[in-house]
């Protein structure tokens, strides 16, 4: 009886120490696994992915982005483009980067959107999705036309969101905004309009179990 209790527990002392020689190969293989995939890393850090953008499909993207600055009654109807050296808009001959924060902010949607346009024409892969954050909330006119403070004028923003909802194809665009265009010739047939806030019945985007979309 003894015996048998002693084996048991020898073979228990044998059973651990194959289970903790198995779980120090699986942390090694892990270990190894990790460097393997920062040396990978180090490796990719350096795709240029401009590279794989040949001239002519270049000039494709930066003609529709000419495009879309026109449809969103951009001031002045300028010429526009997406700077192959830059990789960055130029409007009215003007870089981006010295246009005020709140232009900035309009052209960077503007861009976003003709990139994932373009990618839905003719990419392999495409992400098909674009994401929003106050696109017009902050644009502002420049200092000295009008009092600081002021948005860009509404047919500016009235434009923009009436573009991204007729023109949105087959991909899904998220925008998330304090306040939105609302004259009688908007048209949000198309879209699907979540309303936030006390008034609204529903606080913030994660969802209590009475409400609903």
């Amino acid at each position: 009886m003894l015996k048998e209790s002693l084996d048991k527990y020898k073979r228990i002392v044998e059973i651990r120490k194959e289970f903790g020689a198995i779980a120090s190969l699986a942390s090694d293989l892990g270990n190894d696994e990790l460097a393997k995939e920062a040396e990978d890393d180090g490796e990719t850090s350096h795709y240029k992915p401009e590279q794989y953008l040949v001239n002519a499909g270049w000039q494709r993207w930066s003609n529709l982005f000419e495009r879309v600055v026109l449809a969103c009654a951009y001031p002045g109807k300028p010429t526009a483009e997406i700077s192959i050296k830059t990789h960055d808009a130029i409007v009215g001959k003007k870089y981006k980067k010295d246009e005020g924060k709140g232009y900035r902010a309009f052209l960077n949607v503007l861009i976003l959107f003709s990139l994932m346009k373009y990618l839905e024409m003719e990419g392999t892969y495409r992400p098909g999705l674009l994401i929003l954050d106050s696109p017009i909330l902050s644009l502002k006119e420049k200092r000295g036309m009008w009092k600081e403070g002021d948005r860009a004028d509404l047919g500016m923003r009235e434009s923009l969101f009436q573009y991204l909802i007729d023109n949105c194809g087959k991909n899904q665009i998220i925008i998330a905004e304090n306040e939105i265009p609302n004259s009688p010739k908007m048209d949000y047939s198309k879209a699907k309009l979540i309303a936030f806030g006390e008034k609204a019945g529903r606080e913030g985007f994660l969802m209590e179990p009475n409400d609903t979309l």
